[in-house]
């Protein structure tokens, strides 16, 4: 796999090589992407904590996702609320974090109820230089940059297999199997 295939709003879907840890059957997104490594986000592994567990009077309380094994006593956050400051653009239409105050005022001042403009996470996923390259050439994830889906509605471990199978091929047979192949 090369490099340029990778970068900001890529996805990665992890193949069922990997092991049973939090990026089994994970979909991850990346939001930062150099020659000096990788940071993205497991989207679809929720916690047991809530926005209102982790934000003094956040608007709205919903799931926290366990974002990856890195500084997981951080609080990171993705969106696709435009115009807040200090925000890193992943994509033309998703952000990276930004001043949190902002998206407080927008969601109380617009009334936002849509649940599907911001995810929470908490940890992320970083990768060093050449070692998402390496996993990748190990066909530990697949590669996706051409997908249809709004990254901030993966919810479920369920995701991984609708994705899987939207891969086609092999993965049809990995979509399908049990989480432990021993129980096959």
């Amino acid at each position: 796999m090369e490099k340029f295939l990778i970068k900001p709003g890529t996805i990665l879907i992890s193949k069922p090589s990997l092991s049973v840890d939090i990026f089994s059957r994970s979909i991850v997104l990346i939001t930062d992407y150099s020659e000096f490594g990788a940071v993205g986000f497991v989207l679809n592994k929720a916690t047991d904590y809530k926005t209102d567990d982790l934000i003094k009077n956040f608007p709205f309380d919903i799931t926290v996702f366990e974002g990856g094994p890195v500084e997981q006593d951080n609080l990171f956050y993705i969106h696709s609320l435009k115009n807040i400051p200090n925000a890193i653009a992943v994509t033309n239409h998703l952000f990276w974090g930004g001043n949190l105050q902002e998206i407080n005022h927008q969601i109380n001042f617009l009334s936002l109820k849509n649940f599907n403009q911001i995810k929470f996470f908490i940890g992320y996923s970083g990768w060093s230089s050449g070692q998402l390259e390496e996993e990748i050439k190990n066909n530990f994830w697949a590669v996706v940059n051409d997908y249809s889906f709004n990254p901030i509605d993966i919810q479920e471990v369920e995701d991984w297999k609708k994705q899987m199978t939207n891969l086609g091929g092999e993965n049809l047979l990995w979509a399908n199997m049990p989480e432990n192949p021993l129980l096959n």
